[in-house]
């Protein structure tokens, strides 16, 4: 920059008059000794300033400080690296009733979005309610056999999750019967006030798209409003349910049409859209106080 100010006259000044060629010549002068003083100034000061970083670097006292610095940082490294995320102490049981892999498929789904949370899920299955015969004819022994490890889902343990997801496939526009048996068994929690506060979501499946999907969510969902819980949909957020696909999503929880030839849920959207729902409802819970530790209200006596 200071370089720039030594600047040479015109090589010609002919058309100058002798005055203005004198003065323009001390101004040239005077810019140009500036310039060079400048120059040498901070040309100096940046030699001492070497020599300066130069003595301190070979100072012990700075040698040690740089080096306890240097530790701390590292410290602070390592133990950064070993910070995790508390786990939530909440709880979230998914209970399902299936003919088939498509409610188990998506209940596995809406555990892996719970699981990424950090909120600890367990699923559950209600109790099958047809016979033998009734499967055979059916011809979903195969298909039953998929999930008939997961343990069967008991009344009365419900009290100790905090949060739940609902899934059965749609039956005549409803809930399955066996589903339905399972939620009408839950008296005793109502009376006692055992889920107020709890919160619940629902998802579904069905072969064709207008085989009542949204129906049997909502349906699905009445029950708990009754038993205090608090109902948790599929919000907007998740813009795909927006898309014009055969899909089966909807604001009040998550869907999917399942094709019997193919035997597999046909449209992906369905799968995230219930990841997505089981992030949701975790993360309501993984911010909320746990039920468990709030003041459970109590039926009023009759009077």
């Amino acid at each position: 920059f200071f370089f720039l100010m030594i600047r040479r006259p015109p090589r010609s000044t002919q058309s100058r008059s002798s005055a203005a060629s004198d003065v323009y010549k001390r101004q040239v002068s005077t810019q140009s000794t500036w310039g060079i003083i400048l120059t040498l100034f901070y040309i100096n000061m940046g030699a001492c300033n070497s020599t300066k970083k130069k003595d301190q670097k070979e100072n012990p006292t700075y040698q040690q400080a740089q080096g306890n610095q240097g530790a701390n940082n590292q410290q602070l490294a390592n133990q950064a690296a070993k910070v995790e995320v508390a786990p939530s102490t909440a709880k979230i049981a998914i209970v399902f009733h299936a003919y088939d892999s498509s409610i188990y498929t998506l209940a596995k789904e809406a555990a892996a979005g719970i699981s990424a949370v950090g909120v600890h899920v367990e699923l559950r299955r209600v109790p099958e309610t047809l016979t033998a015969d009734q499967i055979a004819q059916r011809g979903i022994q195969a298909q039953l056999k998929d999930f008939e490890s997961i343990k069967v889902a008991d009344p009365d343990e419900l009290q100790q999750f905090d949060g739940f997801l609902f899934g059965s496939p749609v039956i005549f526009g409803s809930l399955s019967a066996q589903l339905k048996s399972f939620i009408d068994a839950l008296g005793q929690l109502w009376m006692k006030g055992a889920l107020i506060g709890k919160t619940v979501g629902s998802f579904t499946s069905a072969e064709y798209l207008h085989a009542g999907l949204e129906t049997e969510v909502f349906l699905n969902l009445i029950p708990f409003m009754h038993l205090g819980m608090i109902v948790v949909g599929l919000p907007y957020s998740f813009q795909e349910q927006s898309l014009p696909e055969r899909h089966g999503v909807s604001p009040y929880g998550g869907g999917a049409i399942y094709s019997q030839k193919e035997k597999k849920i046909v449209s992906d959207i369905s799968l995230r859209a219930v990841k997505f729902q089981g992030e949701h409802i975790a993360c309501l819970l993984y911010t909320s106080p746990s039920p468990r530790d709030r003041q459970k209200s109590r039926m009023p006596s009759s009077a």
